[in-house]
């Protein structure tokens, strides 16, 4: 068979008969081209959007608000505990500072009763003590009053106050002779100055319960 070979103008028309044809969608009749129609459609969608914001901000203001609760209910039970510590904390302090002036005092009647006890110890026979006070001393030293029958006693009773841990600066401030019972006998009056041992005023601090301090002024009387 002879093909025959077409001209291009016939060849393009050749090829567009054979182009698929278009769809055409029909419009729905509810779609209108109105203005109006569009502009309502877009204010529809507006809405909703502003709504579904509104809603969400309202929710996240509920939250926000329950989380300020919940924090203001925090902050007070904190506050309450913080009061109720501090006040632990000044109870403990109190304590404390009772407990250093209980073992002040308690370290001031144990210096007493030792110096007591070497007074006693160190006396030589047939000699006594008849006081023993601070009256118008400084806070440092002692007065030591007593008896005896000779002057050797004295020295030696000097001697071995001043070899004690309590008292150091022993000096005889007078001697004087007397009767006891009817009995001549020489008085002494010893001076001495307290070592180991500040002898303070103890000032209680502020509580409820005051701690006395010794009694570091008054006599202390002594039979023979």
């Amino acid at each position: 068979m002879v093909r025959i070979n077409l001209t291009p103008g016939e060849r393009r028309r050749e090829q567009r008969g054979r182009r698929i044809p278009s769809v055409s969608i029909s419009r729905p009749d509810w779609v209108s081209t109105s203005p109006q129609v569009m502009v309502g459609l877009v204010g529809l969608v507006a809405l909703l959007v502003a709504v579904f914001l509104y809603f969400g901000e309202r929710r996240g203001i509920s939250e926000a608000q329950a989380a300020i609760e919940e924090a203001q209910a925090d902050s007070a039970r904190f506050h309450t505990e913080i009061v109720r510590v501090r006040a632990m904390e000044s109870v403990q302090a109190q304590l404390v500072a009772r407990v250093e002036v209980l073992e002040e005092v308690v370290d001031g009647r144990l210096f007493w009763l030792r110096l007591l006890e070497t007074l006693s110890l160190q006396l030589p026979d047939y000699t006594w003590l008849e006081a023993i006070n601070q009256e118008e001393l400084p806070p440092e030293e002692i007065r030591i009053a007593g008896a005896t029958f000779s002057n050797p006693a004295i020295t030696a009773y000097m001697r071995g106050l001043e070899a004690s841990p309590e008292l150091r600066d022993v000096r005889l401030v007078g001697v004087t002779r007397a009767l006891r019972q009817e009995v001549p006998v020489q008085t002494f009056t010893l001076l001495a100055t307290f070592e180991n041992f500040d002898p303070v005023v103890i000032t209680p601090p502020d509580t409820t319960a005051e701690v006395a301090p010794p009694d570091t002024t008054s006599a202390t009387e002594v039979e023979p």
